[in-house]
């Protein structure tokens, strides 16, 4: 599936299958993407700000340079997924596996990262 630079602004995607779909520069904000399946998803540029995400796969999805601000994120595995320079201010991680992610400082001000498995492997409190 490709759709490159799709406008789905408060879209409701609800259990979607959306694996291998590019929806780079897509507008996905304040979209309903809860337990969809965006595997391996190509989501680079997307603007996925204050989206609910909760339960989506995000496995080995590329979210290099998406906007995941105010985005409920909970509580999802983006151990695999390529995150590069992703905007993540404010976003609710709780409880997400981000053990192998490459996180850059400032990179998580302000999220929600409560029970969160940090890249360290560590707990965040």
């Amino acid at each position: 599936m490709r759709t490159g630079e799709a406008r789905l602004f408060q879209t409701s995607l609800h259990r979607a299958t959306l694996v291998k779909a590019d929806l780079s520069n897509a507008d996905l904000g304040n979209a309903v993407l809860t337990r969809a399946n965006l595997e391996d998803a190509t989501l680079d540029k997307a603007d996925l700000r204050e989206a609910d995400m909760t339960s989506a796969q995000l496995q080995r999805a590329d979210l290099r340079e998406a906007h995941l601000s105010d985005a409920n994120n909970d509580p999802n595995d983006l151990s695999l997924s390529r995150r590069g320079d992703a905007i993540l201010r404010e976003a609710d991680l709780r409880d997400s596996d981000l053990k192998d992610a490459q996180v850059a400082d400032g990179q998580l001000d302000e999220s929600t990262l409560t029970g969160a498995t940090m890249p360290d492997g560590s707990t965040h409190d």
